[in-house]
Protein backbone atom coordinates (compact mmCIF):
# COMPACT_ATOMS: atom_id res chain seq x y z
CA UNK A 1 0.00 0.00 0.00
CA UNK A 2 2.47 2.41 0.85
CA UNK A 3 4.66 2.17 -2.60
CA UNK A 4 1.38 2.52 -4.28
CA UNK A 5 0.71 5.55 -2.65
CA UNK A 6 4.23 7.23 -3.27
CA UNK A 7 4.28 5.97 -6.95
CA UNK A 8 1.09 7.40 -7.54
CA UNK A 9 2.22 10.78 -6.12
CA UNK A 10 4.71 10.69 -8.54
CA UNK A 11 7.79 9.54 -6.72
CA UNK A 12 9.73 6.94 -7.87
CA UNK A 13 10.69 4.80 -5.15
CA UNK A 14 12.45 1.18 -5.38
CA UNK A 15 11.78 -1.61 -3.00
CA UNK A 16 12.57 -5.27 -2.60
CA UNK A 17 11.93 -8.19 0.23
CA UNK A 18 14.58 -10.30 1.26
CA UNK A 19 15.95 -12.08 3.78
CA UNK A 20 18.72 -11.43 6.17
CA UNK A 21 20.99 -13.69 4.58
CA UNK A 22 20.18 -13.00 1.05
CA UNK A 23 20.55 -8.87 1.85
CA UNK A 24 24.01 -10.02 2.90
CA UNK A 25 24.90 -12.39 0.31
CA UNK A 26 23.76 -9.84 -2.76
CA UNK A 27 25.30 -7.28 -0.56
CA UNK A 28 28.29 -9.67 -0.81
CA UNK A 29 28.49 -9.92 -4.89
CA UNK A 30 27.30 -5.47 -5.48
CA UNK A 31 29.02 -3.25 -3.94
CA UNK A 32 25.52 -0.49 -4.67
CA UNK A 33 23.74 -2.75 -2.63
CA UNK A 34 26.27 -3.32 0.21
CA UNK A 35 26.50 0.68 0.24
CA UNK A 36 22.90 1.12 0.73
CA UNK A 37 23.07 -1.30 2.90
CA UNK A 38 25.15 0.98 5.37
CA UNK A 39 23.03 3.05 4.88
CA UNK A 40 19.48 1.60 6.34
CA UNK A 41 17.59 3.31 9.07
CA UNK A 42 14.93 1.61 10.99
CA UNK A 43 11.73 3.02 10.03
CA UNK A 44 9.00 1.19 11.47
CA UNK A 45 7.81 -2.49 11.84
CA UNK A 46 9.79 -5.18 13.82
CA UNK A 47 12.94 -3.41 15.34
CA UNK A 48 14.42 -6.79 16.64
CA UNK A 49 14.31 -8.12 13.24
CA UNK A 50 16.11 -4.66 12.12
CA UNK A 51 18.40 -5.31 14.96
CA UNK A 52 19.61 -8.14 13.54
CA UNK A 53 19.84 -7.07 10.43
CA UNK A 54 22.34 -4.17 10.98
CA UNK A 55 24.27 -6.43 13.35
CA UNK A 56 24.82 -8.85 10.17
CA UNK A 57 25.94 -5.68 8.21
CA UNK A 58 28.35 -4.53 10.48
CA UNK A 59 30.00 -8.08 10.53
CA UNK A 60 30.19 -7.76 6.80
CA UNK A 61 32.94 -5.60 7.47
CA UNK A 62 35.15 -7.48 9.51
CA UNK A 63 38.25 -9.21 8.75
CA UNK A 64 39.42 -7.00 5.94
CA UNK A 65 36.33 -6.31 3.62
CA UNK A 66 35.99 -2.86 5.63
CA UNK A 67 39.38 -1.70 3.83
CA UNK A 68 38.14 -3.07 0.65
CA UNK A 69 35.05 -1.30 1.11
CA UNK A 70 37.34 1.91 1.63
CA UNK A 71 39.72 1.38 -1.40
CA UNK A 72 37.03 0.77 -3.83
CA UNK A 73 35.05 3.87 -2.43
CA UNK A 74 37.86 6.27 -2.99
CA UNK A 75 38.95 4.60 -6.57
CA UNK A 76 34.74 5.26 -7.53
CA UNK A 77 35.39 8.80 -6.03
CA UNK A 78 37.94 9.36 -8.25
CA UNK A 79 36.40 7.39 -11.49
CA UNK A 80 33.89 10.49 -10.47
CA UNK A 81 35.37 13.33 -10.17
CA UNK A 82 36.99 12.34 -13.76
CA UNK A 83 33.93 11.89 -15.52
CA UNK A 84 31.71 15.06 -14.12
CA UNK A 85 34.70 17.41 -13.66
CA UNK A 86 37.43 17.43 -11.37
CA UNK A 87 36.86 21.59 -10.35
CA UNK A 88 34.21 22.15 -8.14
CA UNK A 89 34.28 25.69 -10.39
CA UNK A 90 32.55 24.20 -13.17
CA UNK A 91 30.05 26.64 -15.45
CA UNK A 92 27.25 24.17 -15.51
CA UNK A 93 28.45 22.29 -12.48
CA UNK A 94 26.16 18.21 -11.25
CA UNK A 95 25.39 19.07 -7.83
CA UNK A 96 25.16 15.62 -7.17
CA UNK A 97 27.83 13.94 -8.70
CA UNK A 98 30.46 16.34 -9.27
CA UNK A 99 33.19 18.01 -7.05
CA UNK A 100 31.98 19.24 -4.27
CA UNK A 101 28.64 17.50 -4.64
CA UNK A 102 26.24 15.93 -2.33
CA UNK A 103 27.79 12.42 -3.12
CA UNK A 104 31.40 13.90 -1.90
CA UNK A 105 29.18 14.29 1.59
CA UNK A 106 27.69 10.58 0.76
CA UNK A 107 30.95 8.55 0.42
CA UNK A 108 32.92 10.40 3.14
CA UNK A 109 30.35 9.10 5.26
CA UNK A 110 30.34 5.63 4.22
CA UNK A 111 33.76 5.64 4.44
CA UNK A 112 33.04 6.76 8.25
CA UNK A 113 30.57 4.52 8.89
CA UNK A 114 32.85 2.02 7.97
CA UNK A 115 35.93 2.96 10.20
CA UNK A 116 34.32 4.37 12.84
CA UNK A 117 31.28 3.20 12.89
CA UNK A 118 29.28 6.85 13.03
CA UNK A 119 25.70 6.83 12.00
CA UNK A 120 25.81 10.65 10.55
CA UNK A 121 26.98 13.31 10.81
CA UNK A 122 26.86 14.63 13.92
CA UNK A 123 28.03 11.70 15.66
CA UNK A 124 31.80 12.86 13.30
CA UNK A 125 31.48 15.97 15.89
CA UNK A 126 30.80 13.34 19.01
CA UNK A 127 33.96 11.52 18.37
CA UNK A 128 36.43 14.27 17.80
CA UNK A 129 36.26 14.04 13.93
CA UNK A 130 34.83 17.20 13.23
CA UNK A 131 34.89 20.37 15.22
CA UNK A 132 31.60 22.25 16.31
CA UNK A 133 32.59 25.00 13.87
CA UNK A 134 33.15 22.76 10.76
CA UNK A 135 30.32 20.48 11.37
CA UNK A 136 28.07 23.65 11.28
CA UNK A 137 29.45 24.54 8.63
CA UNK A 138 29.31 21.31 6.70
CA UNK A 139 25.57 21.24 7.94
CA UNK A 140 24.81 24.25 6.22
CA UNK A 141 26.84 23.80 2.89
CA UNK A 142 24.51 20.40 2.94
CA UNK A 143 21.42 22.37 3.48
CA UNK A 144 22.04 24.88 0.52
CA UNK A 145 22.64 22.28 -2.18
CA UNK A 146 19.64 19.98 -0.99
CA UNK A 147 17.83 23.02 -1.59
CA UNK A 148 19.40 24.14 -5.21
CA UNK A 149 18.92 20.51 -6.64
CA UNK A 150 15.22 20.30 -4.93
CA UNK A 151 14.62 24.01 -6.83
CA UNK A 152 16.05 22.15 -9.62
CA UNK A 153 14.00 19.30 -10.13
CA UNK A 154 10.80 22.16 -9.70
CA UNK A 155 12.18 24.63 -12.41
CA UNK A 156 13.16 21.44 -14.85
CA UNK A 157 9.96 19.22 -14.67
CA UNK A 158 12.63 15.94 -14.10
CA UNK A 159 15.37 14.09 -12.57
CA UNK A 160 18.07 16.70 -13.40
CA UNK A 161 21.59 17.48 -11.68
CA UNK A 162 23.39 19.31 -13.47
CA UNK A 163 23.02 23.17 -13.13
CA UNK A 164 23.01 24.49 -16.55
CA UNK A 165 23.02 28.03 -17.71
CA UNK A 166 19.53 27.46 -18.81
CA UNK A 167 18.79 26.31 -14.89
CA UNK A 168 20.55 29.00 -12.53
CA UNK A 169 18.89 31.91 -13.23
CA UNK A 170 15.78 30.24 -12.69
CA UNK A 171 16.49 28.37 -9.57
CA UNK A 172 18.65 31.92 -8.09
CA UNK A 173 15.30 33.78 -8.67
CA UNK A 174 13.74 30.78 -6.60
CA UNK A 175 15.83 31.13 -3.44
CA UNK A 176 15.59 34.52 -3.65
CA UNK A 177 18.38 36.03 -4.97
CA UNK A 178 17.91 39.37 -6.95
CA UNK A 179 19.75 41.82 -9.06
CA UNK A 180 21.09 44.49 -7.18
CA UNK A 181 23.30 47.84 -8.49
CA UNK A 182 26.15 46.03 -8.43
CA UNK A 183 25.57 42.23 -9.21
CA UNK A 184 23.17 40.12 -10.84
CA UNK A 185 21.22 37.54 -8.55
CA UNK A 186 22.50 34.82 -10.55
CA UNK A 187 25.85 35.68 -10.56
CA UNK A 188 25.67 36.28 -5.98
CA UNK A 189 23.93 32.45 -6.53
CA UNK A 190 26.64 31.11 -8.31
CA UNK A 191 29.32 32.56 -6.30
CA UNK A 192 27.81 31.08 -3.14
CA UNK A 193 27.24 27.73 -4.82
CA UNK A 194 30.77 27.54 -5.61
CA UNK A 195 31.68 28.74 -1.85
CA UNK A 196 29.68 26.00 -0.13
CA UNK A 197 30.51 23.45 -2.98
CA UNK A 198 34.53 23.81 -2.40
CA UNK A 199 33.89 24.17 1.42
CA UNK A 200 32.64 20.26 0.94
CA UNK A 201 35.24 19.11 -1.35
CA UNK A 202 37.99 20.25 1.12
CA UNK A 203 35.74 18.34 3.74
CA UNK A 204 36.13 15.32 1.74
CA UNK A 205 39.11 15.11 0.56
CA UNK A 206 40.51 15.45 4.14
Amino acid sequence: RICYALWDSGLQVGHAMRSIAESIRLGNKDMKVKTAMIDTRYLCGDRQLYDNFERAVRECFHSGNGDRFIRKKLEENLFRHERYGESVYLLEPDIKEGEGGLRDIHTALWISKVRWGVKDLNELEIQGLLSPKDLSELKGSQDFLWRVRNELHFVSGKHQDQLTFDEQERVAIALGFTDDRTVKGVESFMRTYYLHAARIGRWASS
